[in-house]
């Protein structure tokens, strides 16, 4: 990261999404599937088995997020939707198992995230996760932020999901006396993170290192070292 002059704080806190924001969700998805395929005996190329996956799973969560869907069917209908793309037979609770399990192992963070965490809470900026992931498996994967941040919310735990403004109304209670207007959501999601940040009344930032999403965020960015110096 590169040193900035010290100036004034514009955000005392930082609601921070983990995956593919902080996380690396692409390199642990991609890891964890093919693993689960393979313990169930599916043979299909990886490249397919990741494609499809990736895009049952996303059909799935905005399904979610959507509330279209309650979460304990979340599982069962992305690898449902996996089994006819494939056109192959396995058994749906089994290989949903194997792949949260897989998924629980992974720890990888996205280039530069520990500095750029570091960096933010250098400043006094509190950071705080803010995740639509699974419990069981968030529990476990967070532990690579360990040092890095203040606290963490998962929605699976919560009972609501970004980006449903009941979650952010919680996390706002649990924090005590938030001043919105010095508060900024970063995420990479523009369904779930600027969404429900801009319906919570915070300012929002979409992290986007493509450079290819259309959103109604205050910010767009493609590095930590510009969130840093929005911050």
């Amino acid at each position: 990261m590169s040193d900035k002059a010290v100036r004034p704080n514009k955000y005392d806190i930082l609601l921070c999404d983990a995956d593919d924001t902080v996380l690396d969700f692409q390199k642990a998805m991609r890891t964890s599937i093919i693993d689960a395929a393979r313990a169930v005996g599916i043979q299909a190329d990886d490249q397919k088995i990741v494609k499809e996956f990736g895009e049952a799973s996303h059909i799935v969560w905005r399904k979610l997020e959507d509330k279209l869907l309650e979460r304990d069917a979340l599982d069962t209908l992305r690898f449902s939707m996996l089994k006819d793309r494939l056109g192959v037979q396995f058994n749906v609770p089994d290989m949903s198992e194997a792949f949260l399990e897989n998924m629980k192992k992974t720890r990888f963070l996205l280039d530069g995230a520990t500095e750029f965490l570091s960096a933010v809470r250098a400043r006094g900026i509190k950071v705080y996760i803010l995740t639509n992931g699974l419990a069981r498996v968030a529990n476990e994967r967070l532990k690579a932020l360990d040092g890095y941040i203040d606290g963490a919310f998962i929605s699976d735990e919560i009972g609501y999901n970004k980006p449903d403004q009941r979650l952010f109304d919680y996390v706002f209670a649990a924090l005590g006396g938030v001043d919105k207007s010095r508060t900024l959501m970063l995420g990479d999601s523009v369904n779930s993170d600027i969404r429900g940040g801009v319906n919570s009344g915070v300012d929002t930032c979409l992290f986007d290192p493509s450079g290819s999403k259309q959103s109604d965020a205050r910010y767009t960015v493609r590095t930590y070292d510009e969130v840093l110096e929005i911050l």
